[in-house]
């Protein structure tokens, strides 16, 4: 396993993206780059995390650091 493979890091990422926002209160940011960047990785993450209204079980297990 590759030490870089992590599905979770972009929604970790986007925070940065989220404090940035927050301490600035740069709407026409959030508006223009940062919303899109943050709504996307959590759709991506609901993609990996749901199937036919029900939870998938999980395809990488961090504490084993393998894909199941």
């Amino acid at each position: 396993m590759s030490w870089n493979f992590n599905p979770m890091a972009g929604p970790w990422l986007t925070t940065h993206i989220w404090e940035y926002y927050d301490y600035t209160r740069d709407l026409n940011f959030l508006k223009e780059t940062g919303y899109e960047l943050i709504k996307s990785s959590a759709d991506f993450e609901v993609d990996m995390i749901w199937e036919n209204n029900q939870l998938k079980e999980p395809r990488y297990v961090p504490v084993r650091e393998e894909i199941v």
